[in-house]
């Protein structure tokens, strides 16, 4: 793992987003919000690192609403997902 410091936002976002989990019967996603604010507590870019990990969290229960999840963990995160989150 690439030092926390050295991360550019996707790749940091990218960490963040590694900790994504779907409880069995549910349809939402969640995300380890602790390490997020532990990891990052003094990273100027923690307000936006949050509102992606958000944008990304509604994406992905949309599409698995949808039943197009494996549609889009099929795309590239540092260029198609980023976009559209």
């Amino acid at each position: 793992m690439k030092n926390i410091s050295k991360m550019n936002l996707v790749e940091k976002v990218e960490f963040v987003a590694s900790t994504m989990e779907i409880e069995e019967g549910q349809t939402n996603f969640t995300y380890f919000t602790e390490g997020l604010y532990g990891v990052f507590k003094n990273d100027s870019d923690l307000p936006i690192i949050e509102e992606k990990m958000n944008n990304l969290v509604n994406l992905m229960t949309v599409m698995q609403k949808e039943g197009k999840l494996d549609e889009l963990l099929e795309k590239d995160f540092e260029t198609e997902i980023w976009q559209l989150i």
